[in-house]
């Protein structure tokens, strides 16, 4: 499990990945927190690539309003807390603004802990599988070799 101390300094501009699903890498689901590097103080939570989405949806709107050129979407776009996307019933895609580190780390933590158990159920399949496949019994090990292919 994550704590809060494993969550170090993080200076303006730059972020934190957190846990891969199993056996995956380089998916962009993981959870991340950035630290944006604008005038006011913002912290982006979410899934990687739409996290990095809306961290460069804040930062161009936040550099337009102070160049007196932003538009009203601009003032909408740096008041909205969360960003959710219309096909996404689960919420997997879900990305949250917080205005303190604070917050943001509890959410990034959550995000993390979530993930490690997604894992670790996972993982528990995987091994059972493994055993099923590994069985002397024909019909377990055919079983246990089609829920292989899942990973």
């Amino acid at each position: 499990m994550f704590s809060k101390k494993d969550v170090g300094r993080i200076v303006k501009g730059k972020g934190l990945g957190g846990p891969e699903p199993l056996g995956c890498f380089n998916t962009g689901v993981r959870p991340t927190i950035h630290h944006l590097d604008t005038k006011e103080e913002l912290w982006v939570v979410g899934p990687q690539l739409r996290a990095e989405e809306v961290r460069n949806l804040l930062y161009l709107a936040s550099h337009r309003r102070a160049c007196f050129c932003g538009t009203p979407q601009d003032k909408q776009n740096l008041s909205r807390r969360v960003f959710k996307e219309k096909g996404d019933p689960r919420g997997l895609r879900t990305v949250f603004v917080y205005r303190t580190r604070s917050s943001a780390v509890d959410k990034f933590l959550a995000l993390c802990n979530k993930r490690e158990e997604e894992n670790e159920e996972d993982r528990k399949v995987f091994e059972q599988a493994k055993e099923d496949a590994k069985s002397s019994d024909p019909e377990r090990r055919i079983r246990g070799a089609l829920r292989l292919l899942d990973f």
